[in-house]
């Protein structure tokens, strides 16, 4: 158990819930903070949340915190409202309304921000009437790559637009937009897993979409903290192998990347739970030579699923890969540490852009230390 102890460095404007809890080991707990701005100047407001626990390897761990304090409340609209995460290097549009009577040549452009992020470009904006609703309105220009990072997962997502005016005033305008994203199909919550069995991870790319590769993250409490369990994927399927870690609230994340860097991340909808009892599964096979089996069904149609299964003596790293005819690599189906036993993995016929693969023979290979496996397997269009 961790006994911790959280407070705020002195600021009236920001109280705790708690000021003392007791967390288990891999579980997390909420403190709500609560920001009141009755008194408090117009501008940034800055102060630190310091977190103490008997934690050996991070006793003192120290959070920023700021408050914005605006005057005007102003109205604007992100063009497009639907944003497309894959698009990369593109401008987002915004109109500012200031309520009357503001006078939107006063706004200091190099202040504007979206979302405390991506500032407005000093030379790209103007003054009409967008929205031919009487009101004047600036439109502005504003980076999609330094936007993206800030966004959170869902359809509603907010826009908030920060800026100074004239006279030490502050502005602040709120928006929603929905943002084209990939999606964790599984786990997506409710689902019950013991240690030691392998868990299939998959995820839905978006139509026009090519990302380069993938990684996959675990948190085991609910989002708190997380922790990379492969990098570089290729395709929309994973094979996870469950680790020794009980909790009700675990959840995955995947982060797509492309050339120029991260493109955006989905998590499960919901939280799993890993039981407590360490089951691994194991395999007729344990203590004897390594298999590969047979994938089923075989044939099978491209863009749909096989089952690949394998039978490992004892733990180790592992790598499963799919290759052409040519011997090009085409896949990579799991790549990580696993028990010994008998394990099952899913390919979903696509290539390592998520496209599907084209009809053929082609050939899985295991490799488990020195051991070298393959199989063959044929496509169907």
């Amino acid at each position: 158990m961790d006994d911790v102890v959280v407070y705020s460095h002195g600021p009236r404007w920001v109280s705790l819930s708690t000021n003392a809890v007791t967390v288990a080991p891999h579980a997390a707990t909420t403190v709500n903070l609560a920001f009141d701005a009755t008194g408090l100047a117009v501008g940034a407001h800055d102060a630190e949340l310091v977190v103490r626990s008997n934690d050996p390897d991070e006793s003192v761990l120290v959070v920023p915190i700021d408050l914005q304090v605006a005057d005007v409340a102003a109205t604007i609209d992100v063009d497009p409202n639907t944003l497309n995460l894959d698009r990369r290097a593109n401008w987002v549009t915004a109109y500012l309304e200031l309520p009357a009577p503001g006078d939107l040549g006063g706004v200091v452009v190099s202040t504007l921000r979206l979302n405390r992020a991506s500032s407005a470009d000093p030379t790209q904006h103007s003054i009409g009437d967008e929205d031919h609703d009487g009101v004047a309105d600036m439109t502005l220009k504003f980076d999609q790559d330094a936007l993206a990072p800030t966004l959170e997962e869902g359809d509603q997502v907010a826009v908030v637009m920060t800026g100074e005016l004239p006279g030490n005033h502050r502005l602040l305008g709120t928006s929603t937009i929905r943002v084209i994203r990939h999606h964790v199909t599984a786990p997506n919550g409710g689902e019950v897993v013991a240690p030691g069995g392998t868990l299939a991870v998959r995820w839905s790319v978006p139509s026009g979409w090519h990302p380069d590769h993938a990684d996959v993250l675990v948190s085991f409490n609910g989002g708190t903290s997380w922790s990379r369990i492969a990098a570089d994927l290729t395709g929309t399927t994973f094979s996870w192998v469950v680790p020794n870690v009980a909790t009700q609230a675990a959840l995955v994340r995947v982060t797509l990347f492309d050339a120029l860097g991260e493109i955006g991340h989905d998590s499960s909808d919901q939280p799993f739970t890993i039981t407590a009892n360490p089951t691994a599964i194991q395999g007729p096979g344990e203590g004897g030579p390594h298999r590969l089996l047979q994938n089923s069904p075989n044939p099978f149609r491209s863009a749909t699923e096989t089952s690949i299964g394998f039978v490992l003596p004892g733990p180790g790293s592992v790598r499963l890969a799919v290759y052409d005819a040519k011997g090009y690599l085409t896949g990579v189906i799991a790549d990580g540490w696993m028990p010994a036993g008998a394990h099952q993995v899913i390919w979903d016929g696509r290539d390592r852009l998520g496209r599907p693969v084209s009809a053929g023979v082609y050939f899985y290979q295991l490799r488990a230390g020195e051991v070298r496996l393959t199989q063959r397997m044929v496509v169907l269009r």
